[in-house]
């Protein structure tokens, strides 16, 4: 059986590649129905609930281990919340940020699962993805593309060369 490690590593580049794959609704999103009937959506959607649960599975095992360590630091009669050469980790600071209140939401583990996608998001995605959603999006709102086409033709003139 897989490790909620490996199961989140999976589900994680299952996500990314969604990102990065267009559809027919990225570029015309009335035609949003053929991601529905193409199964597209079903997969988005099953994915985002394994990625949700994988990374509750991972909250919930480190909530665990963190209580044994605290166990175990007062067996030890030591106030250290790493006992022994065990470190500190990103989700160990959200959950002290969690029992000082500080972490914002209701429900905090939604922000630890955030602030967890966030950070591996933004080591992981690429300029192409930034690209085709940039792409898509200024195709989506011809108003904002003549603003930028107009911002350009200002500052490089209209005779400007082709880079190609």
């Amino acid at each position: 059986a897989m490790s909620n490690r490996e199961k989140f590593i999976h589900a994680h580049h299952e996500a990314s590649n969604f990102v990065t794959t267009s559809s027919i609704s990225d570029i015309v999103p009335w035609l949003g129905w053929i991601d529905r009937l193409t199964g597209l959506t079903r997969k988005m959607k099953n994915c985002v609930k394994k990625l949700d649960k994988t990374l509750g599975d991972i909250i919930e095992e480190r909530r665990q281990q963190r209580r044994f360590r605290r166990t175990k630091g007062r067996e030890y009669n030591t106030t250290d919340m790493a006992v022994a050469d065990e470190q500190e980790d990103f989700i160990d600071i959200c959950f002290s940020l969690m029992e000082q209140s500080q972490l914002p939401g209701e429900n905090p583990d939604i922000s630890i699962k955030s602030f967890i996608l966030d950070m591996m998001s933004a080591g992981t995605d690429t300029t192409k993805s930034v690209l085709i959603w940039t792409i898509s999006l200024l195709l989506n709102h011809p108003h904002v593309l003549n603003k930028a086409k107009d911002e350009v033709d200002a500052h490089f003139g209209m005779k400007r060369k082709s880079s190609t």
